[in-house]
Protein backbone atom coordinates (compact mmCIF):
# COMPACT_ATOMS: atom_id res chain seq x y z
CA UNK A 1 0.00 0.00 0.00
CA UNK A 2 2.99 2.18 0.96
CA UNK A 3 4.31 1.94 -2.11
CA UNK A 4 1.33 2.50 -4.42
CA UNK A 5 0.69 5.54 -2.36
CA UNK A 6 4.16 6.94 -2.85
CA UNK A 7 3.89 6.22 -6.66
CA UNK A 8 0.46 7.72 -7.28
CA UNK A 9 2.23 10.86 -5.72
CA UNK A 10 5.50 10.43 -7.94
CA UNK A 11 3.65 10.03 -11.44
CA UNK A 12 1.46 13.32 -9.77
CA UNK A 13 4.62 15.22 -9.01
CA UNK A 14 6.43 14.12 -12.76
CA UNK A 15 2.96 14.99 -14.16
CA UNK A 16 3.24 18.48 -13.12
CA UNK A 17 6.87 18.89 -13.65
CA UNK A 18 6.13 18.39 -17.01
CA UNK A 19 7.95 15.53 -17.96
CA UNK A 20 7.41 13.29 -20.37
CA UNK A 21 7.89 9.42 -19.33
CA UNK A 22 8.80 7.77 -15.82
CA UNK A 23 11.10 5.08 -15.45
CA UNK A 24 10.54 2.18 -12.70
CA UNK A 25 13.79 -0.41 -11.83
CA UNK A 26 12.87 -2.93 -9.50
CA UNK A 27 14.96 -5.42 -7.90
CA UNK A 28 13.77 -8.98 -9.10
CA UNK A 29 13.07 -9.75 -5.06
CA UNK A 30 10.36 -6.51 -5.69
CA UNK A 31 9.22 -7.77 -9.05
CA UNK A 32 5.66 -8.18 -7.81
CA UNK A 33 5.34 -4.65 -7.49
CA UNK A 34 5.17 -4.39 -11.29
CA UNK A 35 1.83 -5.71 -11.12
CA UNK A 36 0.73 -2.59 -8.67
CA UNK A 37 2.52 -0.38 -11.02
CA UNK A 38 0.63 -1.70 -13.75
CA UNK A 39 -2.83 -1.81 -12.19
CA UNK A 40 -2.92 1.57 -10.68
CA UNK A 41 -0.70 3.64 -13.18
CA UNK A 42 -0.43 2.07 -15.94
CA UNK A 43 3.29 1.43 -16.47
CA UNK A 44 4.52 -1.41 -18.38
CA UNK A 45 7.50 -3.46 -18.93
CA UNK A 46 10.13 -1.92 -20.80
CA UNK A 47 13.07 -4.14 -20.28
CA UNK A 48 14.87 -7.13 -17.30
CA UNK A 49 18.14 -8.26 -16.69
CA UNK A 50 19.79 -10.88 -14.42
CA UNK A 51 18.52 -9.09 -11.27
CA UNK A 52 16.28 -6.53 -12.09
CA UNK A 53 13.35 -4.97 -14.36
CA UNK A 54 12.47 -2.05 -15.69
CA UNK A 55 8.78 -0.47 -16.16
CA UNK A 56 8.55 2.68 -17.82
CA UNK A 57 5.16 4.97 -18.17
CA UNK A 58 4.70 7.68 -20.66
CA UNK A 59 3.43 10.54 -18.93
CA UNK A 60 1.98 13.09 -22.37
CA UNK A 61 -1.52 11.78 -22.01
CA UNK A 62 -2.97 12.40 -26.21
CA UNK A 63 0.86 12.07 -27.09
CA UNK A 64 2.84 9.67 -28.86
CA UNK A 65 4.74 7.79 -26.80
CA UNK A 66 8.54 8.78 -27.68
CA UNK A 67 10.57 5.91 -25.90
CA UNK A 68 12.02 3.84 -27.90
CA UNK A 69 11.77 -0.51 -27.42
CA UNK A 70 14.48 -1.90 -25.61
CA UNK A 71 16.47 -4.62 -27.44
CA UNK A 72 15.10 -4.33 -31.28
CA UNK A 73 17.72 -6.06 -32.71
CA UNK A 74 20.75 -8.52 -31.93
CA UNK A 75 24.03 -7.69 -33.35
CA UNK A 76 26.46 -10.46 -34.67
CA UNK A 77 29.21 -10.87 -36.83
CA UNK A 78 31.72 -13.03 -38.80
CA UNK A 79 35.42 -13.08 -40.27
CA UNK A 80 35.90 -13.29 -43.81
CA UNK A 81 39.59 -14.80 -43.12
CA UNK A 82 41.70 -15.36 -46.24
CA UNK A 83 45.44 -17.00 -46.17
CA UNK A 84 48.49 -16.73 -48.14
CA UNK A 85 47.19 -19.49 -50.68
CA UNK A 86 43.31 -17.27 -51.64
CA UNK A 87 41.86 -20.06 -49.26
CA UNK A 88 38.46 -19.22 -47.40
CA UNK A 89 38.51 -20.08 -43.49
CA UNK A 90 34.88 -21.88 -43.58
CA UNK A 91 33.00 -23.75 -40.71
CA UNK A 92 29.78 -26.31 -40.78
CA UNK A 93 28.31 -25.60 -37.26
CA UNK A 94 25.90 -28.73 -35.44
CA UNK A 95 22.33 -28.16 -35.82
CA UNK A 96 19.69 -29.49 -33.67
CA UNK A 97 18.87 -29.13 -29.85
CA UNK A 98 18.39 -32.92 -29.13
CA UNK A 99 19.96 -34.62 -31.93
CA UNK A 100 23.27 -32.99 -33.31
CA UNK A 101 23.99 -33.51 -36.55
CA UNK A 102 26.24 -31.25 -39.37
CA UNK A 103 24.58 -28.88 -41.01
CA UNK A 104 25.05 -29.20 -45.13
CA UNK A 105 26.10 -25.88 -45.11
CA UNK A 106 29.92 -23.94 -44.86
CA UNK A 107 30.13 -20.92 -43.44
CA UNK A 108 31.72 -17.76 -42.01
CA UNK A 109 32.80 -18.41 -38.75
CA UNK A 110 30.99 -16.00 -36.58
CA UNK A 111 28.16 -15.74 -33.48
CA UNK A 112 26.48 -12.54 -31.23
CA UNK A 113 28.41 -9.99 -30.10
CA UNK A 114 28.95 -9.88 -26.20
CA UNK A 115 27.36 -6.60 -24.71
CA UNK A 116 30.21 -3.69 -24.92
CA UNK A 117 32.03 -5.70 -27.88
CA UNK A 118 32.92 -3.78 -30.69
CA UNK A 119 32.81 -5.61 -34.36
CA UNK A 120 36.65 -6.00 -34.37
CA UNK A 121 36.60 -7.80 -31.30
CA UNK A 122 33.57 -9.64 -31.77
CA UNK A 123 34.63 -11.01 -35.36
CA UNK A 124 38.10 -12.25 -34.12
CA UNK A 125 36.74 -13.42 -31.23
CA UNK A 126 34.24 -16.10 -32.65
CA UNK A 127 36.77 -16.79 -35.18
CA UNK A 128 39.78 -18.26 -32.29
CA UNK A 129 36.65 -19.77 -30.28
CA UNK A 130 35.38 -21.64 -33.31
CA UNK A 131 38.51 -21.78 -35.40
CA UNK A 132 41.56 -21.39 -33.02
CA UNK A 133 42.64 -19.45 -35.91
CA UNK A 134 43.86 -16.04 -34.44
CA UNK A 135 43.37 -13.39 -36.52
CA UNK A 136 44.11 -9.22 -36.72
CA UNK A 137 40.82 -7.13 -37.93
CA UNK A 138 41.20 -5.28 -41.67
CA UNK A 139 38.37 -3.89 -42.33
CA UNK A 140 34.57 -4.13 -42.47
CA UNK A 141 33.20 -6.02 -45.48
CA UNK A 142 29.47 -5.84 -45.45
CA UNK A 143 26.44 -5.80 -43.20
CA UNK A 144 23.12 -6.82 -44.00
CA UNK A 145 19.56 -6.94 -41.97
CA UNK A 146 17.12 -9.15 -41.31
CA UNK A 147 13.65 -9.35 -39.66
CA UNK A 148 11.32 -11.50 -37.50
CA UNK A 149 13.28 -13.81 -35.82
CA UNK A 150 13.12 -14.76 -32.20
CA UNK A 151 10.81 -12.81 -30.20
CA UNK A 152 9.96 -10.29 -33.10
CA UNK A 153 13.68 -8.73 -33.16
CA UNK A 154 15.73 -8.10 -35.71
CA UNK A 155 19.03 -9.09 -37.01
CA UNK A 156 22.35 -6.58 -37.83
CA UNK A 157 25.43 -9.15 -39.00
CA UNK A 158 28.76 -7.25 -39.94
CA UNK A 159 31.28 -9.35 -41.94
CA UNK A 160 34.92 -8.62 -41.34
CA UNK A 161 37.58 -8.94 -43.48
CA UNK A 162 40.22 -10.45 -40.80
CA UNK A 163 44.34 -11.66 -41.43
CA UNK A 164 45.09 -14.83 -39.66
CA UNK A 165 47.87 -14.59 -37.38
CA UNK A 166 47.73 -18.46 -37.24
CA UNK A 167 46.87 -21.03 -39.97
CA UNK A 168 46.68 -24.33 -37.79
CA UNK A 169 42.59 -25.22 -37.22
CA UNK A 170 41.65 -26.13 -33.96
CA UNK A 171 37.78 -26.29 -34.18
CA UNK A 172 35.64 -26.03 -30.92
CA UNK A 173 33.89 -29.54 -30.68
CA UNK A 174 30.95 -28.29 -29.19
CA UNK A 175 29.64 -26.10 -31.90
CA UNK A 176 31.63 -27.26 -34.56
CA UNK A 177 31.30 -30.11 -36.94
CA UNK A 178 33.84 -29.62 -39.44
CA UNK A 179 36.02 -26.21 -40.09
CA UNK A 180 38.41 -25.50 -43.33
CA UNK A 181 40.84 -23.94 -45.39
CA UNK A 182 38.64 -24.35 -48.94
CA UNK A 183 39.42 -22.70 -51.83
CA UNK A 184 37.29 -19.05 -52.54
CA UNK A 185 36.00 -20.00 -55.76
CA UNK A 186 34.79 -23.18 -54.29
CA UNK A 187 33.06 -21.36 -51.67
Amino acid sequence: EQFALRLRSTVSHLKSEQMKSCWLQLPIALSSFAAVANTNEGFTFHHAKDDYVVLKLWLREGEEDKVPDFATHQVGCAGFVLNDKGELLVVKEYTGNRTRTSSPVWKLPGGMLDLGESFEEGACREVFEETGIACDFASVLCFWNRHGLTWGKSDLYVVCRLVPKTLEISADEEEISDCRWMPLSEF
